[in-house]
């Protein structure tokens, strides 16, 4: 036990009116959380550059004006998340070389398209945003400090959204 004051103690496990509350520990919350950050962070890079890649290749100007501000909204949710993490006393989990996450690439083919047409890249985006969507659901089922969570749930909504309006934009691809 540690005292905070004159009068008062301050247990590591607490007990509120007969249960034991289970005080969490930051960073071990984080660690047990690492290798879904870890996805996160990469489809977050990937999504990036694939949704930089693919507003460089549409030829509807809205659309290209969309994915280019997409890709731009993926860098600051990285920042955002690493932002997070250093305000919560975490700085180095994604300086660490890590080798053990498998992310799905769904961007990888980009390369190869490009003489595709509109309809085959809004199909690459739609499944990379699948694969966001999937690895931000992995992740809200950890355990999570609150502010993590919180920014983690806001950006999940964020990346929802942008999904259905790739898959609308999809349906009404000539």
């Amino acid at each position: 036990m540690a005292v905070a004051g004159p009068c008062q103690e301050i247990s590591t496990t607490p007990i509120c009116s007969g249960r034991k509350v289970v005080m969490s520990n930051t960073l071990e919350d984080i660690k047990d959380a690492e290798p879904a950050l870890r996805s996160v962070i990469d489809i977050l890079r990937d999504c990036q550059a694939g949704f930089r890649t693919i507003g460089d290749r549409l030829k509807d100007e809205s659309l290209r004006r969309f994915f280019l501000a997409e890709s731009l909204k993926r860098a600051r949710f990285r920042g955002d998340i690493q932002s997070t993490l250093h305000r919560q006393g975490i700085h180095d989990i994604l300086q660490t070389a890590h080798f053990g996450v498998t992310v799905p690439h769904a961007w990888a083919d980009l390369r190869s398209m490009s003489t595709d047409g509109d309809q085959r890249l809004l199909e690459t985006a739609e499944e990379g945003e699948s694969a966001a969507q999937k690895a931000y659901s992995n992740l809200l089922k950890q355990y999570l400090p609150l502010p993590l969570r919180q920014l983690l749930a806001k950006q999940a909504e964020h990346i929802q959204m942008s999904h259905d309006h790739i898959r609308s934009a999809c349906e009404t691809c000539p």
